[in-house]
């Protein structure tokens, strides 16, 4: 599991997240999601996990994280293992003769 190190978020998500699953975190904007995903990233970054940061909204601002870092007196190099893909079109389809 990987730990937000909030305690009371880590329990709604039953512990954290599940380590090796894809899950996405939706809601309005300024609502916390890119925080929220910050905080799971950090934590996974600081055990040597390699992170991939796939950004839908082409804000994505790597000095957020170092911010973050810094003040969890974390090293900088933690960002080596960050790797950030920006996609601007997500496109799922379904053709119900598949199901």
């Amino acid at each position: 599991m990987i730990s937000s190190q909030i305690d009371s978020l880590d329990k709604i998500f039953s512990g954290g997240l599940q380590n090796g699953i894809i899950t996405e975190i939706s809601g309005f904007r300024g609502t916390g999601k890119t925080q929220l995903a910050l905080q799971f990233a950090i934590e996974s970054l600081s055990n040597n996990k390699k992170i991939l940061f796939i950004d839908t909204t082409v804000e994505f601002r790597p000095e957020r994280f170092l911010q973050i870092i810094q003040s969890r007196n974390l090293s900088p190099t933690l960002l080596e293992n960050l790797h950030v893909s920006r996609v601007t079109c997500l496109l799922y389809t379904s053709d119900a003769a598949d199901e």
